[in-house]
């Protein structure tokens, strides 16, 4: 049998709901219980969903590990869209527990359990998920975190991730330092580097291509340096590709975003490319109920679906095969990349990470950014064209003037003057560069010129978009598939 995941526990009486219902204000694992006080496990991180792991991975059987002291009566169901289905409730003492199905003995979408305390005393101190695979493969991660000052959040996840380390030794992490603020280090396990500021796209790059050039690890899983993440999504990540099928090996591992502002709240399960705009899966999902759970694991693959990059893990062969991101600094690197992958993405309850909502981070130079490489994105992703493209511009327009935000729309001609120009001249000057230049121009007071540039390259779009095409076209297949572009761009030795 190799382990899955372990039962877990939380601190944080926000998030109780996703770990154990029941729980009082204090961790209730390893503490004496009252009697006839239930703890639920079928939680977020303590359920396990049988459905995807009979889709995506080889398991044959899996198997219930509990350790216990005094008696308890366990309750183990299975969940659906059609209700609850008891499949066992007995009396149990410990120390240990184990109870094993074939994986053909469970028909629903996921599991879970409860116990209940026969006695004042009784405490359960642990358990973990097991399973037994037809085919099973030991596999290496290595983690890419891209960071730019702020040292205080990096630093917390270093920790963090070394503490894990400690018993995963499949696990490397690597630091970008964009702001080359942390001290450079190299040793087992752990890596520091200094990178120029070119953005996200330019940190998340430099961590692939040097996994690649060391070729020791499987998967590269690319991580935001201020997520809030529990071990346990490792573990789950690790042993779910370690027993992957052969037909998913090319499909990349997506971590649903949870909101730090409502920790039980769910922001995304993926998202795709509607031609205009972002359409978020499973927005606003509230994670500490069960049939929430159930909805979260609906198979939903989209055209132009992608994985964001605060929590997405990628096989190492498959950016051999594709190459590397576009260099757009920020925003809709993880789509296009996500998109030119075209393979079904793999997502699982349990798997998934705490970061700030989007609407937080909003500034005019994240707003260039965002339009600028929506219009990029356009060249790329399935289904779009030249009046797809207008249809943005103008939805945007209209949006802007609505608010009478003067500001921003300002700023779309700007962007829409930096896009019509492609990817040589975006790439001309220095990532770093380019950025102090974009900062200086949202600063700009708005003059109406703005908005009569913005019909005027809308104009051009319509008599030029062949040519504008072909050149960003031209620019992918001739500079992405190695990592040449990237190496002379990010000035690597």
């Amino acid at each position: 049998m190799e382990k899955l995941y372990s039962l877990v526990q939380t601190d944080d009486s926000r998030k109780a709901d996703l770990y154990i219902r029941g729980q009082s204000s204090h961790p209730v694992l390893k503490s004496a219980l009252h009697k006839d006080e239930i703890l639920d496990f079928c939680t977020y991180f303590n359920s396990i969903s049988i459905k995807k792991w009979r889709q995506y991975t080889t398991i044959q059987q899996v198997m219930l590990e509990l350790s216990v002291q005094g008696s308890f009566e366990l309750t183990v169901s299975m969940y659906s869209p059609s209700g609850e289905q008891i499949l066992i409730q007995e009396k149990i003492n410990g120390p240990i527990y184990r109870k094993t199905w074939h994986i053909d003995e469970l028909s629903g979408d996921i599991a879970g359990f409860s116990l209940r305390a026969l006695e004042a005393g009784a405490q359960c101190c642990g358990g973990a998920y097991y399973g037994e695979f037809s085919q099973w493969s030991e596999k290496n991660i290595g983690i890419g975190i891209c960071t730019f000052k702020r040292e205080k959040y990096v630093l917390r996840t270093i920790e963090h991730l070394q503490e894990f380390q400690k018993n995963n030794k499949w696990l490397q992490v690597l630091v970008v330092d964009n702001g080359s603020t942390l001290q450079e280090q190299n040793k087992e396990g752990l890596r520091i580097i200094h990178n120029r500021n070119f953005g996200g796209s330019g940190g998340f790059t430099r961590a692939m291509i040097e996994y690649v050039d060391e070729d020791q690890v499987d998967y590269v899983l690319l991580m935001d340096d201020d997520i809030v993440l529990d071990s346990t999504v490792l573990e789950r990540t690790h042993s779910l590709l370690c027993g992957l099928k052969n037909e998913y090996g090319d499909s990349f591992l997506s971590g649903a975003m949870l909101t730090m502002e409502q920790p039980i709240i769910q922001y995304e399960n993926t998202a795709y490319w509607d031609k205009f705009i972002s359409k978020v899966i499973h927005k606003g999902l509230d994670l500490s109920k069960k049939e929430n759970l159930i909805s979260n694991e609906v198979f939903k693959q989209n055209n132009n679906q992608y994985a964001g990059w605060w929590y997405c893990c990628i096989p190492l062969n498959r950016i051999k095969e594709i190459g590397y991101p576009l260099p757009v600094f920020i925003k809709s690197d993880d789509m296009e990349y996500g998109i030119r992958n075209k393979r079904e993405l793999l997502t699982l309850n349990g798997i998934g990470v705490w970061h700030e909502t989007f609407t937080k981070k909003m500034s005019p130079v994240i707003r260039f950014f965002s339009d600028r490489n929506s219009f990029i994105l356009n060249h790329y992703a399935d289904r779009c064209s030249r009046s797809s493209l207008l249809a943005a511009i103008i939805g945007r327009i209209c949006k802007r003037l609505r608010h009478k935000d003067m500001a921003s729309i300002q700023i779309l001609y700007f962007a829409l003057q930096d896009y019509y120009e492609g990817f040589q001249n975006i790439t001309a000057k220095d990532a770093d560069m380019k950025m102090n230049e974009v900062a200086e121009l949202t600063k700009l007071p708005f003059q109406w010129k703005s908005l009569a540039g913005i019909f005027r390259y809308m104009l051009k779009i319509i008599f030029h978009y062949k040519v504008v095409n072909d050149t960003y076209l031209d620019f992918h297949s001739q500079n992405l598939k190695t990592n040449t572009f990237w190496k002379q761009y990010l000035h690597i030795e």
